[in-house]
């Protein structure tokens, strides 16, 4: 067990400097404190050691949104790439089906709890010149729904240009 702390612990800082080091991507060093992503993943349930560790996985994942063309075979393929540069006596294959299944294995709640560090992240580092009338902008989707007036809830509510036959 203690090895594979030890080997999750290693696991996130080298994929953090991935991440960070990348040009052109998103500047995320307050969301990946080691802390953060550490509590995150103790809420996991238990997992075997194996390539594609909660961790892992979870970056994968936030990289693969991130990304262009959002496929599972660009993700993996991207992430073995760098894996074969440093251990060439260990490639994994390049098929994406252990990391779907992985991905599948990751629970909703450290999705959710994610989502809602990187919101809260983003909101106390957000500039304040954004704001306002110093009050935070939320951008809401604003789908609406029309339907008919039913005559006996027009005659109720009467409107003042409107005309009843």
């Amino acid at each position: 067990m203690h090895y594979v702390i030890n080997k999750l612990k290693s696991q996130i800082e080298k994929q953090k400097a991935t991440l960070l080091d990348d040009e052109g991507s998103l500047s995320i060093e307050s969301l990946l404190s080691s802390d953060k992503f550490q509590s995150i993943i103790n809420n996991c349930r238990s997992f075997r050691s194996r390539f594609y560790t909660p961790f892992v996985t979870l970056i994968l994942f936030i990289r693969q949104v991130l990304s262009p063309d959002k496929s599972c075979k660009n993700t993996v393929a991207t992430f073995l790439a760098s894996v074969s540069t440093e251990d060439n006596n260990n490639i994994p294959s390049s098929n994406t089906g252990p990391y779907c299944k992985a991905r599948q294995k990751l629970p909703i709640e450290t999705l959710e709890s994610l989502v809602k560090l990187s919101g809260d992240s983003l909101s106390k580092s957000s500039n304040a010149r954004w704001k306002i009338y110093n009050r935070e902008v939320k951008l809401i989707d604003g789908t609406s729904l029309t339907m008919a007036d039913s005559e006996e809830n027009a005659l109720r509510h009467l409107k003042c240009n409107t005309t009843l036959y």
